[in-house]
């Protein structure tokens, strides 16, 4: 009986264990079904972050491209104005546009696209009409046949031009979630006159030739030197600096300096006191608001904190903002880019042709960029001696932590014996002020361009621009904006952003 019992409730127990194992097989697939679609659910939500992050991505790089290439025209929907020197494009185009590439550029599809981390972008940017379209004054280059309508505000383009950008995302890449992006986003322009600027000293002996350029200093700048010359087209060459007859072909570009002065000569201007050539009792100055001008001449020179505000009465200003700085991180990428960032860990550093033509090979603002590695030594110091007479590529030369100096004793190109060594563009020395960030020329050398330096400048020899606004050894002549395609002292800033659901 017993066994009979103990043979029945095995059987019970055998039936219910293939109940319940039926029973969780069930509801086992059940929850791999919930699982899996969870999953899937996850995996699809992480694809469209992913296609988002992408769009993203791509307007980052349309900023990127809209400072290494801002001139709106390369973004419009007339393909045809690309190539028009000095202003030609050298990249993709970025525009809109199809079938038309132009400019020796291979593509043919709308704006560019590119592969990254396992998804794609493609962007594509074009220009706003804004004040001045289509007239185009001197300085305004045309936004032609655009799509977007007027620019979100009414803004002069020389100062603040408009683009839109249009990003789709991609997540894979070939094929998966899509998530497009509209933005628009703002450039905004710093010109630079020709000039020489260091919050320090400026001091100028020996025989100096001044021609063709100014000189601030946002401490003292003494004036030494017994051969000054006038330069030949003052008001150009004095940036925004008014005077009382103003060279027809220079067109101002904001209300700087809406006061004219007495005199159309090289100015000097100093946040302290411009001094007389070779006082050593006391700093004499030179005649009150004419060619110079510092805190105690009758015009004094003072430092808006608004440079596009009007001038107080009884003050003249910078013609740039003197609290500007360069995107130094910018500058270092590009040239790492180009193959022209280099990091000596002190002594000498020498930029030789080869490296000039080097800094040419980019699609963008030529850029070389030297970066002293460890402490800041006097001894850290940048040799140019050679020629730069490109005009429509003006270039950028960086020295951060380290000193820079311009010779003229052994220049030489292109069979050209006088051994002058020229430059077009900007030179930018970042340093502590004291053992580092000074700027010295000495012997035969020209300068068509700007000066930023941390420290002290010194010039023993001459300084000369003028002769370096004529056209170059290819006949392309330095185009009014000078400074437009530099990335030195332009900024981007996103105007507005937003997903567009399809």
């Amino acid at each position: 009986m017993l066994r009979r019992l103990a043979r029945d409730e095995s059987g019970m127990t055998m039936g219910l264990a293939i109940i319940m194992i039926v029973l969780i097989g069930v509801m086992g697939a059940g929850l791999l079904t919930f699982v899996q679609r969870d999953l899937e659910t996850v995996v699809e939500v992480n694809r469209g972050q992913k296609a988002l992050e992408m769009a993203d991505v791509g307007v980052q790089e349309a900023r990127r491209q809209l400072i290494a290439d801002p001139v709106r025209q390369h973004y419009d929907r007339n393909p045809d104005n690309d190539c028009d020197a000095p202003r030609q494009r050298k990249g993709e185009d970025w525009s809109p546009n199809t079938g038309s590439p132009g400019c020796g550029s291979a593509e043919t599809a709308a704006g560019i696209t590119r592969s990254f981390e396992g998804g794609r972008f493609q962007v594509t940017v074009e220009c706003y009409v804004q004040r001045n379209d289509p007239s185009t004054p001197a300085g305004a280059v045309p936004c032609s046949n655009a799509e977007t309508g007027a620019a979100p505000e009414d803004a002069d383009p020389r100062r603040r031009s408009f683009f839109k950008v249009v990003s789709t995302g991609l997540y894979p890449d070939e094929e998966g979630a899509k998530r497009r992006v509209e933005a628009i986003v703002q450039r905004e322009s710093r010109p630079l006159p020709l000039a020489y600027y260091t919050p320090e000293n400026i001091d100028l002996n020996g025989t100096v030739e001044v021609s063709g350029v100014s000189f601030f200093a946002g401490a003292t700048s003494p004036g030494r030197g017994s051969s000054t010359k006038i330069g030949a087209e003052p008001d150009l060459l004095l940036g925004d600096w008014s005077t009382s007859s103003p060279s027809t072909s220079y067109v101002p570009s904001s209300d700087y300096n809406t006061l004219p002065r007495g005199t159309a000569s090289t100015g000097f201007g100093a946040a302290g006191r411009v001094c007389a050539s070779n006082n050593t009792t006391g700093c004499k100055a030179p005649p009150n608001g004419t060619s110079y001008f510092d805190s105690e001449t009758d015009i004094s020179l003072v430092a808006k904190e608004d440079p596009e505000a009007a001038n107080e009465t009884g003050t003249i200003s910078y013609p740039f903002d003197p609290a500007a700085r360069p995107d130094m991180e910018l500058l270092m990428e590009e040239a790492m880019t180009i193959g022209t960032y280099y990091t000596p860990s002190g002594g000498s550093f020498s930029i030789n042709q080869a490296v000039m033509d080097q800094a040419q090979t980019g699609t963008s603002t030529p850029v070389v960029f030297v970066d002293f590695q460890g402490a800041a030594s006097t001894g850290s110091n940048v040799k140019f001696d050679t020629d730069y007479d490109n005009a429509s590529a003006p270039v950028v030369l960086v020295v951060r932590n380290g000193n820079f100096d311009f010779e003229g004793s052994n220049g030489k190109k292109d069979g050209d014996e006088d051994g002058q060594a020229e430059l077009r563009g900007v030179v930018i020395v970042e340093g502590d002020g004291s053992k580092t960030g000074s700027y010295k020329a000495a012997g035969n050398s020209e300068l068509a361009g700007f000066v930023f330096a941390d420290g002290d400048i010194t010039l023993t020899g001459n300084a000369r621009a003028e002769s370096l606004l004529r056209p170059d050894d290819s006949g392309n002549a330095v185009p009014t904006d000078f400074f437009e395609r530099m990335l030195a002292f332009n900024r981007i800033r996103l105007w507005s952003w937003q997903e567009v659901y399809q």
